[in-house]
């Protein structure tokens, strides 16, 4: 049973408002938040060793150290959720466009507003293909940064047992 012209034009309806708001819903404000641990306060002014920094001083800094190693981590778990809702967004696109595709088929090429919606899906298959580039980015620049704390931090910790062994071999 081929279904009516009204049955299909309702079955449209319907998909294109499910599948445009859950797209498009606050799209902008993702991708301002996928670099936003860019934008965190610097921390190498408080970490910067100093010639008169004690061993104590020095595990301080190494803490401060470790506390954003943490924070980046978060971050980062956080933008790896995203990629996952994003690959899932753009899977559900594509089969939206490939159903769509077929509704044009079954209609003999379609109407306007078919052809229109095609289109419009395009640019938000484009638009999530961007932000996952973006995720992409923002994921190897912290796994960097993470990597370059997390040494700093081991120097730092290695720094102050020696300055403490020093210390303990001084009468």
């Amino acid at each position: 049973m081929r279904p009516s012209s009204f049955h299909t034009s309702i079955l449209t309806a319907i998909l294109l408002l499910w599948t445009g708001l859950a797209v498009t819903a606050g799209a902008d404000s993702v991708e301002d938040g996928i670099n936003t641990w860019r934008q965190w306060k610097d921390i190498h002014k408080a970490i910067e060793l100093r010639t008169l920094d004690d061993p104590a001083d020095i595990i301080e800094k190494a803490e401060i150290i470790e506390d954003r190693v943490d924070e980046l981590s978060r971050e980062k778990n956080r933008l790896q959720l995203d990629r996952q809702t994003g690959t899932q967004k753009l899977r559900a696109l594509e089969a939206e466009r490939e159903l769509l595709k077929d509704l044009a088929e079954v209609r003999h090429g379609g109407d306007f507003q078919t052809s229109q919606h095609l289109q419009e899906l395009a640019e938000r298959i484009q638009r999530e293909e961007h932000l996952q580039k973006v995720r992409e980015d923002s994921l190897e620049g912290l796994g960097k940064e993470i990597d370059e704390l997390r040494k700093l931090a081991a120097q730092y910790r290695e720094r102050a047992e020696n300055l403490r062994n020093k210390e303990r071999r001084t009468p």
